[in-house]
């Protein structure tokens, strides 16, 4: 028989349901800034009373009483291993908390000889200093409490920072030993001339020399330039000439061409009288 209204509704239903498990749904939920539909004009209290009605702060309130913040393994054991490096003492000798140095070191070594993220974290994360009931290892996340990894951010940012300075000290150490080294020899050197007595006149011979050869020298520089210049301007001279003479023919050709055309118009115009 004929489809009633309820089958076809009922038809249109199911392949709408089909549709959208066969896809991977967003929700997006919209929010009214305003009741006068400005674009550049938001209303504070209506936007919190619409989160607040729709739930989105109670969502918020909830999440952030359990475990808001997470990380994915991989990512977590690779950012935080630096911290547990500084903490052991074995980046560039640092070590700023020597209570959990010992279980830093272990720590490192677990997860340097790990092969799987989950266990490489498991390792790691009671030797940089959360407290267990405050983290949680999932298969694919590290899931923290409120706060717990805005401090270990704020660890590993002093653990950079440690290791800056250390690399910043020692880099300044070598340039001081370097310079050392080069006012050492300096000093042997100028020791060893002056004691010769007939350095003064070589130095004297060699600075005149100079002298002489810096001045021809700058006679040689000036003469080119001023011969740079010279060029320079008879070239402008040339491709200025160049150019009006190509504009003068240009001319001469499009006003015949003109002429030509008008003694034909013409042409034409008295044919028709």
């Amino acid at each position: 028989g004929a489809d009633t209204v309820a089958t076809k509704f009922r038809n249109s239903l199911r392949e709408l349901m089909e549709t959208i498990g066969k896809t991977n749904t967003q929700y997006v939920r919209c929010i009214k800034p305003n009741k006068n539909k400005s674009p550049k004009e938001v209303d504070n209290i209506m936007v919190v009373e619409q989160l607040r009605c729709a739930g989105v702060i109670e969502a918020i309130r909830i999440s952030r009483a359990g475990f808001p913040s997470r990380m994915p393994l991989k990512e977590f054991a690779q950012r935080f291993l630096v911290l547990a490096r500084v903490i052991s003492g074995s980046l560039f000798g640092i070590s700023w908390e020597n209570t959990s140095r010992n279980k830093a070191i272990l720590a490192v070594r677990e997860v340097e000889a790990a092969t799987e993220a989950r266990a490489a974290c498991k390792s790691l994360l009671p030797a940089i200093g959360p407290e267990p009931e405050t983290f949680e290892v999932g298969r694919t996340r590290v899931y923290f409490k409120a706060g717990v990894l805005e401090l270990l951010e704020e660890r590993r940012s002093m653990a950079l920072q440690a290791a800056a300075t250390a690399i910043s000290r020692r880099y300044r150490g070598r340039q001081a030993r370097r310079r050392f080294r080069k006012i050492n020899r300096l000093i042997l050197r100028a020791q060893a001339a002056f004691r010769m007595k007939k350095h003064r006149l070589v130095f004297v011979r060699l600075k005149s020399a100079a002298v002489v050869v810096q001045s021809r020298r700058r006679a040689i520089l000036a003469r080119r330039r001023v011969e740079s210049i010279r060029r320079e301007r008879c070239v402008t001279t040339l491709q200025a000439a160049r150019r009006g003479a190509v504009l003068r023919r240009r001319f001469l050709v499009q006003r015949r061409a003109a002429v030509k055309l008008q003694a034909l118009a013409r042409q034409r115009a008295c044919r028709r009288q």
